[in-house]
């Protein structure tokens, strides 16, 4: 990405802001203007056009650019059982009043903006712990996100031991395997978990037919 900004329209920014948010529901504070400003810069730049105006048109005739666009505008930033109180809520509460609301014994959670896979596989370990599957319990866990590198990086399950500082002991022994100086998932919940390009703001990308209004928990914070 360029250090320098190339001199930009404010109009025409403002105009690339709203294309995004229409696409995306992506909205922007003053950080987030800058950060489109500074990405816009670097696509201009790697694409060689003449500003602003010239990277809208060709966002307009070349949809691909969308898939370069959109992933360099959002959070990545993701850790194993993040907000620690959210994920003993869910072990100590919430499973256990939807499993009495359910008459059919299938629960549905979504990771929706899963970034690299984190946070759907600290919900797949919760629940793998929790019992339930042992008690014949169909638990769906789907997981979105707008990036397909990440969603690449989430079905991969390989992880560093940066990544992994957030895992107790326990935990890292019972669910992860050492393969070099990463960790990878087991695979018994790797499988737990379903992955899909996804765009929260495109309601008919949906990819989930089958769970179409079924779902019981969306843990939704690395959007919000």
């Amino acid at each position: 990405m360029s250090n320098h900004l190339l001199p930009m329209d404010p109009a025409q920014l403002e105009s690339l802001g709203a294309m995004v948010t229409a696409r995306s529901g992506l909205a922007w504070g003053p950080r987030g203007r800058r950060l489109l400003g500074h990405v816009a810069d670097s696509r201009v730049q790697s694409l060689a056009l003449s500003g602003v105006s010239g990277y809208i048109a060709h966002l307009r005739r070349d949809e691909s650019e969308w898939r370069q666009l959109l992933p360099r505008l959002t959070d990545g930033s993701t850790s194993f059982f993040r907000n620690a109180t959210q994920f003993d809520a869910l072990s100590q509460v919430l499973l256990d009043d939807l499993t009495l609301r359910r008459e059919e014994r299938r629960l549905t959670l979504v990771s929706a903006g899963c970034g690299s896979g984190q946070e759907p596989f600290s919900l797949a370990i919760a629940v793998k712990e929790s019992g339930l599957l042992n008690k014949g319990w169909q638990v769906d866990i789907l997981a979105g996100d707008i990036d397909p590198e990440a969603i690449d990086t989430a079905r991969n399950a390989f992880y560093s031991a940066s990544d992994v500082e957030g895992v107790s002991a326990d935990r890292l022994q019972r669910w992860f395997r050492r393969r070099g100086n990463r960790w990878q998932l087991r695979e018994e919940i790797r499988d737990m978990v379903r992955w899909s390009e996804f765009n929260l703001a495109d309601r008919e990308s949906w990819p989930w037919a089958d769970c179409w209004g079924q779902v019981d928990a969306v843990l939704i914070r690395h959007v919000l």
